[in-house]
């Protein structure tokens, strides 16, 4: 996290990952293969501003975020037979809190990217080729929320 500002806040991740299977029992898990969601980078960045604000007659803060997610190729499966792509989601949230309460409006996945979160083997078709079955990512989410602190 960086305070560029008092109202202004950036953070970010980054992961780089070199893996490989080193062993299995399973004979047809080859030594070498990638380990199963595991890219080799993903990273996520993120901007936040806040500022005191009343609303109602309430005293509290305004909140405005936009953050970013990437995720990397990378293998589904110990015998590395199914592939998935890369993906980057963008999220956007704005909102007011106290110490009552929370308002806030929200949209993931606001370009509504549009990517396999996960897969795995299902068999094998009558012409030899591998079945899979994939589970989609989350298509864009629009909502609202609130909170009350009792």
């Amino acid at each position: 996290n960086y305070q560029i500002t008092p109202n202004w806040r950036l953070d970010g991740t980054l992961a780089l990952l070199e893996t490989e299977i080193t062993g299995s029992a399973d004979p047809t898990v080859q030594d070498g293969n990638d380990v199963p969601y595991a890219p080799a980078v993903s990273y996520s960045l993120g901007a936040e501003y806040q500022t005191d604000m009343a609303l109602f007659g309430a005293d509290g803060q305004f909140a405005a975020r936009i953050g970013y997610a990437f995720t990397g190729k990378r293998k589904a499966d110990l015998q590395n037979r199914i592939d998935l792509e890369s993906y980057g989601v963008l999220d956007l949230r704005v909102g007011w809190s106290n110490a009552r309460m929370d308002l806030y409006a929200f949209v993931e996945n606001a370009l509504d990217e549009d990517y396999i979160e996960s897969a795995g083997l299902f068999g094998v078709g009558p012409d030899g080729t591998p079945v899979t079955a994939s589970t989609p990512g989350q298509r864009r989410k629009i909502g609202v929320g609130a909170n009350v602190r009792f």
